[in-house]
């Protein structure tokens, strides 16, 4: 299993890959830290809403073979 976690080091967000494995000698989980590189986009974590009309239909699985 693996997943993305933010760290903050002095001011500055870092993104970081986490990769979860068995060690069988110890019989523990650990985990394994990858870095990805700065998160620029953290100035402002907001939710953007584009304005205008957005619809969407549902025309079922079917629709696609036919």
């Amino acid at each position: 299993m693996s997943f993305i976690i933010k760290q903050k080091i002095k001011g500055k967000v870092y993104l970081y890959e986490v990769v979860s494995y068995w060690y069988n000698e110890k019989k523990r989980p650990y985990q394994k830290r990858k870095y990805i590189g700065r998160n620029l986009d953290d100035k402002k974590s907001e939710t953007k809403f584009i304005s205008g009309d957005i619809s969407t239909k549902n025309f079922g699985n079917i629709f696609f073979l036919e």
